[in-house]
């Protein structure tokens, strides 16, 4: 509880936000340098690792769903005073989530090359052949992600995303410095790339994990042990269930938007990931508010402070459209520069930039309201609503749109992000109305009420159940 008081100091978003944004920036940076340094191990590497990227994060998502969970079934519990249950909950989840990361690893191990042939059959052999070797060693990588999406997730519910941040700096470094090691002195290839990632992954699990016993979250952890209890989980799952049918829609129709673009030829897969690395610039502001929303919204929520909540809302959405547009202009300035690092041919360039052009806008304006108030939504009870919304937007409008526009019309990588805008623009129409109805407020106040009317009773059952006889 000491320890707990200190992350409850100063002003909580400014004290997440920025070791998040910091993060954020860490990740993109390394990103960037990854990208640049599988490009000199040429273009097949490039796409490989980038079609394995998209198909991996059908997995991860099941990871930080969980971790999403964790987060605001903590936070509610951090916010009601619950600090004993709370440390319960995260127990709970790691060892869940760490048992399903090792039984997912265990399966792409086994098919991961029927996976790759199946989904990009159409991609290059050079280009199947990269992803068959990446693939293998992300298998092995996936517990200690896992372990490092829960362990996070508990710290920043506490309000600590310091910890997280120094866990990803010494994997990042990890990861660039073998990987520049395995690539130019070594000249190992994909394998350098692969060797390089796993080691990195390896590094944040356990040092967050660590990092968790010793105090990270604020609360005391209790010892682990294998035994799950479905009680304990319940909250978490009540989040992390519907936001994980929501992750693995998401990546599993960015993987069949990226199946379309794999038939387009190597430029437009180059073109693509160079573009899908820009954007992430652009992201990282709002992922840090993103990520940071459970935290400051399930504490307020938790604590039933209900203006707090609307309050601190309106700041998020606010200051990550603010920050996004700063980071897009950057980006359009500064265009040649960025994209030259990434040694792109004359018609990746060029299709890069046409997508650039649309995307700062669309970025700026709409993600927050399609991502962050999901994220929001989430954490005041409506995770099923917001799942059920992206479900349908995610078929109807992004992967429909996304065959309509690229395939058929043959407007090209650029057809298909112009699909995945629309799909943001329905979800902002579903989403914002949804938080202003309040109808969320009312249905947390019933349910408290109901519950609150059924303590008495409880509370005289307990106690005479004590002073009955053994």
């Amino acid at each position: 509880m000491e320890t707990l008081s200190v992350w409850r100091r100063g002003n909580l978003m400014s004290r997440i936000f920025w070791p998040l944004l910091l993060e954020q920036i860490l990740t993109i940076a390394i990103g960037i340098v990854s990208t640049m340094l599988v490009s000199n191990v040429g273009p097949a590497a490039v796409g490989g690792v980038s079609l394995v990227d998209q198909f991996n994060m059908i997995f991860i998502a099941v990871f930080n769903a969980t971790a999403t969970g964790t987060t605001v079934a903590i936070a509610h519990m951090i916010g009601a005073g619950r600090t004993e249950d709370a440390g319960k909950t995260a127990v709970q989840s790691l060892i869940s989530v760490a048992g399903v990361a090792a039984a997912i690893g265990a399966m792409i191990l086994c098919f991961g090359d029927n996976f790759l042939r199946l989904l990009y059959g159409h991609a290059e052999p050079a280009v199947i052949a990269a992803g068959s070797i990446y693939i293998k060693f992300s298998a092995f990588s996936f517990p200690f992600q896992a372990v490092f999406s829960v362990s996070a997730g508990t710290m920043r519910a506490s309000g600590n995303s310091r910890t997280p941040l120094i866990c990803a700096l010494f994997a990042n470094i990890v990861n660039v410095v073998l990987a520049t090691t395995l690539i130019f002195a070594a000249r190992m290839g994909v394998y350098a790339v692969a060797i390089s990632m796993l080691c990195a992954r390896a590094t944040s699990g356990i040092i967050a994990f660590v990092m968790l016993k010793r105090g990270g979250a604020g609360f005391k952890i209790p010892r682990i042990t294998l035994r799950i209890e479905p009680r304990i989980l319940k909250p978490v799952l009540n989040v992390g269930i519907p936001a994980g049918i929501d992750q693995l829609m998401l990546h599993g129709v960015r993987v069949a938007m990226a199946s379309f673009i794999s038939s387009m030829g190597t430029p437009s897969l180059q073109a693509n990931s160079i573009s899908n690395s820009m954007n992430l610039m652009i992201c990282s502001v709002a992922l840090a508010f993103s990520i940071m929303s459970p935290t400051v919204i399930g504490q307020a929520f938790g604590a039933r402070d209900y203006d707090r909540v609307r309050r601190s809302t309106f700041r998020i959405f606010v200051d990550s459209t603010i920050l996004q547009g700063v980071v897009s202009v950057f980006i359009i300035i500064f265009f040649r520069q960025i994209s030259g690092l990434y040694h792109p041919t004359p018609e990746a360039l060029e299709i890069t930039w046409r997508v650039m052009r649309l995307n700062v806008a669309a970025q700026t304006l709409l993600w927050t309201g399609g991502f962050t108030l999901a994220q929001i939504l989430r954490s005041v009870g409506e995770a099923k609503f917001s799942a059920q919304v992206s479900a349908v937007t995610l078929v109807v409008v992004r992967l429909a749109g996304a065959w309509l526009f690229g395939v058929y019309f043959k407007m090209g990588v650029q057809g298909v992000w112009v699909a995945m805008y629309l799909d943001w623009v329905v979800r902002c129409s579903f989403f914002i109305p949804r938080f202003l109805s309040r109808g969320w407020q009312r249905r947390a106040e019933s349910a408290y009420a109901e519950k609150d009317a059924a303590l008495p009773e409880s509370a005289e059952a307990e106690a005479g159940s004590q002073t009955e006889p053994a």
